[in-house]
């Protein structure tokens, strides 16, 4: 009688179980698959290329959704896609934080940042459905303001005194 009690208990309980863990699981990671945005862009540091860093997209909701990061690094024009460790291209679709990163090799890093666009929320992209292009301009000194354009002369003024 023990083994007909076992084996009801394999086959009527924990089978069912174990399969609706399984749907559970696997079935959301299906729909996060679809709520991707291709994303790709050229980053430049004062108007240049900037090659050897890294793009992360960080959802600001990933946490709550199990939504994962991606990254995209710079290649020599300053372009970079945006992908899954996975491989899989694209990130989530809403709002990202943007933080950028040097990539070192050997001990050295391949570009100079200023760590201000490594840490702080100051870049914030928001990625639709589709392809999107997020061109990322940063400044070697992001803390100094730029110089003002130079004003144009004041007109002369004239009084007509009569």
């Amino acid at each position: 009688m023990g083994m007909t009690r076992r084996k009801f208990w394999l086959q009527q309980v924990c089978a069912p179980l174990v399969c609706a863990w399984g749907f559970l699981v696997i079935l959301p990671g299906c729909q996060k698959g679809s709520s991707l945005g291709e994303v790709t862009g050229r980053v430049t540091i004062d108007g240049q290329p900037a090659p050897g860093l890294l793009v992360h997209f960080e959802p600001q909701d990933g946490l709550a959704k199990g939504l994962p990061a991606t990254y995209g690094a710079t290649d020599d024009q300053g372009s970079y896609r945006a992908k899954r460790m996975n491989g899989q291209t694209g990130a989530a679709v809403g709002l990202n934080h943007v933080r950028i990163t040097a990539i070192e090799r050997d001990g050295n890093q391949q570009a100079k940042i200023h760590a201000r666009y490594a840490q702080d929320y100051t870049l914030w992209f928001e990625v639709a459905p589709g392809q999107n292009t997020f061109d990322i301009e940063l400044r070697s000194d992001p803390l100094k303001r730029p110089k003002p354009a130079a004003a144009a002369p004041a007109p002369a003024v004239t009084t007509d005194a009569k």
